[in-house]
């Protein structure tokens, strides 16, 4: 029998399966709590996103598409189910090579919406488990386990219920890109700390996963963070080294750049067989190059930053946003994250802090889009930059870096001084304040609205007034109950609710009279839409064929101009599109040529 190693006299080494069981506990709190949160899912009394989104428009009829494809022996290189024919593989948009996406293809042929709705949920509940990792990883050298625990678990529900999330629930491939950033940090964090390159290729396996989830904006932000980690290191070791000489310097950077290196071709490897051809793909869509109105287009304004401190000042969601630009995430991870995260141990920390730190205002200026020149600048000297719009979802990188500093200042509870609470927990109550009221203004709030505004202040003040109040007079244990508690209340209270959708957003699918005719005829059957009932991508997931389908911005360019081109109904160049009917809502017939009803 093989003896065990012993730490001590006595002591053996415990498995590692057995060390990591502690850690059950808080994953399925984060678990009942994504549950808690979509509980119209749960309870199978509603749906999500509120209209339906992105998610029943557009991603459930290509994941349909490829689930079918994929049960009828055939990799959907093709899709000639939407504008006459077009790329379907090269469509990154379409996930086919994402691990989950395949699971989920194989399993269920017939793709039910509400797995799609699980699919959300999911990547939400990994989203938190992937920053407990993180936490883990970070913290655990230099803290006790169950300190350890209690911040991991803080920090995993600010990032999982953080505004990127709550706001693109309808987005599921933004949520699974953004899902794997912790993930991926945490296996960088370990190769450059441990210099293990075993670690470094486990976080390039992570980012190429994440690029396979299909949404190029989000994977290079995700890149960015974790290409930005890399270099912080090398700069670190080169400027900390001992040695005055350049050699000497650059041979301390040259390890954390070799790691860094090895993640970035890691991932790149994986990933090609998505990547490559969409890159082919993006120079013949209309992304080949947005001018920058385009791209700059949803940039988060000035006075939206005081959305960071509360997500109510403006009216929570599409139905009650009343501010003048268009909704996009405000960033909104918590007050009890804004709190934690500044009384985070800068000192004792330095390299690893003050770079999350400064990820969080990169992340903030860049999401300002138009209204900052940190945007302008990456659109004009980052590679691919130009293909892609919406600056606001750089706040993922906010939201990323203070659910980090979050669970950093939660690991010191029990252990902070007392004045250093006091002085924090005001200076947080007078600055978030502040930025309430100077949004507000800004935004020329009017009376209408100024209950929001009351809202907003007495909800900010309540929960940073109650997690001090935890933390100065509570016992360690209740304090860290009470924490996980009023972090809970606060985010699944403010934004279980905001996506919400009563009414069933498939019956846009639900025609079984005319799927029936149209699936009864001899060959193709290719028509055009034109009924506002019949959702737009509905053939890619009914197995019929469309000459239109919804707008897509990868679609390619030059059949868009030729539909441009064609004029009336009944013209040769209509003609040559093949379509034999034109779907209208009852009662309302198209014009442009005459038809036979059926």
């Amino acid at each position: 029998m093989k003896p065990h190693r012993l730490l001590s006299e006595g002591a053996a080494v415990r498995p590692a399966w057995r060390r990591w069981l502690p850690d059950l506990l808080p994953l399925a709190c984060l678990a009942l709590l994504a549950l808690a949160f979509f509980w119209p899912v749960t309870l199978n009394r509603g749906w999500i996103p509120r209209g339906g989104g992105d998610l029943v428009s557009f991603l459930w009829p290509t994941y349909s598409y490829a689930a079918r494809a994929l049960h009828a022996g055939r990799l959907p290189l093709w899709n000639e189910s939407l504008y006459s024919g077009a790329p379907f593989a090269a469509d990154n948009q379409s996930g086919l090579f994402y691990p989950i996406n395949l699971i989920t293809f194989l399993l269920w042929p017939n793709l039910p919406y509400r797995v799609m709705e699980g699919l959300v949920v999911f990547h939400v509940w990994l989203a938190g488990a992937g920053m407990y990792a993180l936490l883990r990883a970070m913290l655990a050298p230099a803290h006790p386990g169950a300190s350890v625990r209690t911040a991991a678990l803080l920090a995993g529900i600010a990032y999982m219920f953080s505004d990127i999330f709550v706001t693109h629930v309808g987005n599921l491939n933004i949520v699974a890109v953004s899902a794997w950033l912790p993930i991926a940090f945490a296996a960088l964090h370990l190769g450059l700390a441990r210099g293990s390159a075993r670690w470094a290729a486990l976080a390039g396996a992570a980012l190429g996963i994440a690029a396979l989830a299909g949404h190029a904006q989000m994977t290079l932000i995700v890149a960015g963070a974790l290409l930005l980690y890399g270099l912080w290191h090398a700069l670190w070791a080169a400027v900390r080294h001992g040695s005055a000489s350049w050699p000497g310097r650059l041979r301390a950077a040259a390890r954390p750049l070799a790691l860094t290196a090895l993640t970035v071709g890691v991932a790149l490897g994986l990933s090609a067989v998505a990547i490559l051809p969409a890159a082919e793909l993006a120079q013949y869509t209309g992304r080949a190059r947005l001018d920058y109105a385009a791209a700059a287009d949803y940039s988060l304004p000035w006075p939206g930053l005081a959305g960071l401190v509360s997500p109510l000042v403006f009216g929570r969601g599409a139905v009650d946003f009343w501010a003048s630009w268009p909704r996009v995430a405000l960033g909104y991870a918590g007050a009890l994250a804004l709190l934690l995260a500044a009384l985070a141990p800068f000192r004792q920390r330095r390299r690893e802090l003050l770079f999350l730190l400064g990820l969080a205002v990169f992340g903030l200026l860049a999401a300002l889009g138009q209204y900052a020149p940190l945007h302008r600048l990456l659109y004009e000297f980052v590679p691919g930059f130009a293909q892609l719009r919406v600056p606001a979802r750089f706040v993922l990188l906010t939201d990323f870096g203070l659910a980090v500093l979050a669970g950093f200042g939660a690991a010191r509870l029990g252990a902070l001084p007392r004045r250093r609470l006091a002085l924090t927990t005001a200076a947080v109550l007078a600055g978030g304040g502040l930025v309430i009221l100077a949004g507000y203004a800004a935004a020329s709030g009017s009376a209408a609205h100024l209950g929001r505004l009351a809202a907003s202040l007495a909800v900010f003040g309540g929960l940073v007034a109650a997690a001090a109040a935890l933390m100065r007079w509570a016992p360690r244990r209740a304090a860290a109950l009470g924490l996980v508690a009023l972090m809970a209340l606060d985010l699944v209270g403010q934004g279980a609710w905001v996506e919400f959708e009563p009414n069933d957003p498939t019956l846009g699918y639900d025609h079984p009279g005319a799927l029936a005719y149209l699936q009864s005829l001899p060959g193709p059957a290719r028509l055009e839409n034109v009924a506002a009932a019949w959702t737009p991508d509905a053939a890619a997931r009914l197995g019929l064929e469309d000459i239109g389908g919804i707008s897509n911005p990868l679609a390619l360019a030059a059949y868009y101009t030729y539909l441009g081109a064609v004029g009336s109904r009944g013209t040769p160049l209509y003609n040559f599109l093949n379509a034999r009917f034109v779907l209208a809502d009852k009662g309302r017939p198209p014009g442009d040529s005459s038809f036979i009803p059926v």
